[in-house]
């Protein structure tokens, strides 16, 4: 599963690179990249299903949308309110106590 994760990352780079180039993700220019950066590993159906999806898509688009697709938390999709109550309520008390710790070093 580790190689996978490093083709899969290898593949989302060089889409980046030339996305921000504005020159179109293909196979051949994927490999081209991927192979600069001299990783030989990638194989050829990784580059193709990134084109492939790629040329459907508009990098951008895909960036500045991702954190609208982003999945809540569990215990508040399945209606669990408390639990992000609870943890909305957790960080100002740990601040709070830092603030109180931070005064007390500064008066010795």
């Amino acid at each position: 599963a580790i190689m996978g994760d490093k083709n899969e990352l290898a593949c989302a780079y060089a889409s980046l690179i030339l996305s921000d180039g504005d020159i179109a993700v293909t196979t051949d220019k994927l490999q081209t990249v991927i192979a600069a950066a001299g990783i030989t590993t990638v194989p050829v159906f990784w580059t193709k299903l990134f084109a492939n999806v790629l040329a459907k898509k508009d990098m951008s688009e895909l960036i500045t949308n991702a954190s609208s697709s982003v999945t809540p938390v569990a215990g508040a999709a399945a209606g669990g309110d408390g639990a992000v109550a609870a943890a909305d309520g957790a960080a100002p008390a740990e601040e709070a106590a830092k603030e109180e710790e931070e005064s007390e070093e500064m008066d010795l």
